[in-house]
């Protein structure tokens, strides 16, 4: 899970996760609004949150955008809507179950890449922000 600089100065964390083929890219950054217009102008004004999802309409892709620090209320939120384009896309039945279980795989899969990102951040290192 590779630290990486987004448009030369947004500090993210980039990681993914593939669910049927879907892919559902999770960056966690220090401005979810800001990192969110830069990567995806075409979506104009942007609200501030704790985290955000930007759907791709013709790909199996999602990504979300979340907050080092956000709470798992935020996450869980973020990723109902992914694992809701997942079964959506690829035109699947949302029966409870299905997607309760995909549901927890998510946010436990986040809420592990989260803390990692967070150890990332905090690291006394010369990596951190990247040479900002």
């Amino acid at each position: 899970m590779p630290l990486t600089i987004a448009d030369g100065h947004t500090n993210f964390f980039d990681t993914g996760f593939e669910v049927f083929g879907h892919l559902v890219s999770v960056m966690f950054c220090d401005d979810v609004k800001d990192t969110m217009v830069k990567l995806h102008p075409e979506v104009g004004r942007v609200n501030d949150a704790e985290a955000l999802i930007y759907k791709y309409t013709h790909q199996a892709k999602s990504e979300i955008f979340i907050m080092f620090d956000a709470k798992v209320g935020s996450i869980t939120h973020e990723a109902f809507h992914a694992v809701w384009n997942i079964f959506e896309y690829h035109g699947m039945k949302r029966d409870d179950e299905a997607m309760a279980y995909h549901l927890g795989y998510l946010v436990e899969e986040i809420v592990g890449a989260q803390i990692e990102a967070l150890e990332a951040k905090n690291a006394e290192s010369e990596d951190w922000p990247l040479g900002l």
